[in-house]
């Protein structure tokens, strides 16, 4: 068993690896579950597991590797990693034919670039509550529009994820109930105010210009520096 679940990662690792719009995680709560996503469009397997001293088999005692989506199990025993990889390739070419056939009738989806975003902007943001990080999310999701189709966007987000391009952090300011933020995105700049963690009271867009984006943010957080001061200084009397 162990070993067929290295051969599952494998194949995924590879299949993620030749496919740029391809993703995959396990299910939070459900660890023989994985879903994989193709530009947001997704699918599940199960993974043999053993459940309560009782694994995943068929009538023969096999262990069992099953595609919910077309019902077909494969003993796991019998399958090797390039197998399993063209089990999942089937998958994502029907997924690629969903979104051909859907992206007719609606905008193409932003699933990578929230992933992106979650994962390598939003971890230099901290502090601040869900709703506001959501809300700072679309309103630069809506900007980047004005530059880039939503497809070259979730291009883009995608191979700062998987061919790890390097990102820049964030710069931070934190003045009294304030926290200022200057940070990159997609080689664009973004400088955000945030009150009480959760207040948007400012949010600039730079298109590529780092010079004038980093000017701003020393001059806002100057003033804010400059106004806390003052506020100490008067509560003395």
């Amino acid at each position: 068993m162990y070993e067929f679940e290295e051969k599952m990662q494998e194949a995924l690792k590879e299949l993620a690896e030749e496919e740029l719009m391809f993703f995959y995680r396990k299910h939070g709560a459900l660890d023989n579950f994985f879903k994989i996503q193709y530009m947001g469009h997704s699918n599940w397997f199960v993974i043999p597991q053993n459940v309560e001293g009782n694994y995943l088999t068929n009538e023969k005692g096999e262990y069992l590797f099953i595609d919910r989506e077309e019902k077909n199990e494969y003993p796991v025993s019998a399958l090797e990693t390039s197998e399993i990889k063209n089990v999942l390739k089937k998958r994502v070419e029907k997924l690629k034919k969903a979104r051909k056939i859907k992206q007719l009738f609606e905008e193409p989806s932003s699933f990578g670039f929230e992933c992106f975003f979650k994962q390598i902007i939003l971890s230099d943001l901290s502090s601040i509550s869900e709703k506001t990080k959501e809300e700072i999310m679309q309103e630069v999701y809506e900007y980047l529009k004005k530059c880039y189709s939503p497809l070259q966007i979730e291009e883009e987000s995608a191979r700062y994820l998987k061919k790890k391009k390097e990102q820049k952090g964030a710069l931070k300011t934190i003045a009294h109930k304030r926290k200022l933020y200057l940070f990159p995105c997609l080689d664009h700049y973004f400088y955000v105010n945030i009150q009480n963690d959760e207040i948007i009271e400012e949010l600039k867009y730079f298109d590529t210009s780092k010079e004038s984006a980093i000017q701003c943010f020393k001059k806002k957080s100057h003033e804010y520096y400059e106004q806390n001061i003052q506020k100490q200084i008067e509560s003395w009397g």
